[in-house]
């Protein structure tokens, strides 16, 4: 399931896996909400799905860039009012290698 408020046409078509997107449920946020109810868990970067899913209580594993946004704080593996919300971190900026295998691992 595809929660990107973006157009994803050409990535989902080329993808080597089937994905589901309903952008209109995307263009309506009480929708969107509705598909991360209805979501095992969320993988994300740092747009608003992560405080969505930290609001609605639900599992979020969130791929965060060195030196982050101050809400996502200087370290650590939780966002302190989101506790369902849980953070993979860049170790060196630019390098996502360690933090595909972090999230690999989570989800194998």
């Amino acid at each position: 399931m595809s929660l990107q408020y973006t157009d994803v046409k050409k990535e989902i078509e080329n993808a080597p896996v089937q994905i589901h997107h309903w952008q209109e449920a995307i263009d309506d946020y009480d929708e969107t909400a509705a598909l991360v109810c209805a979501l095992d868990q969320v993988l994300t970067v740092c747009t608003a799905i992560v405080h969505l899913c930290g609001a609605l209580g639900r599992p979020a594993i969130v791929m965060v860039p060195f030196g982050s946004d101050w809400r996502y704080g200087a370290s650590g593996e939780r966002m302190a009012w989101y506790p369902s919300v849980s953070l993979v971190r860049q170790s060196r900026m630019g390098d996502w290698s360690s933090v595909l295998a972090d999230v690999s691992r989570r989800l194998g």
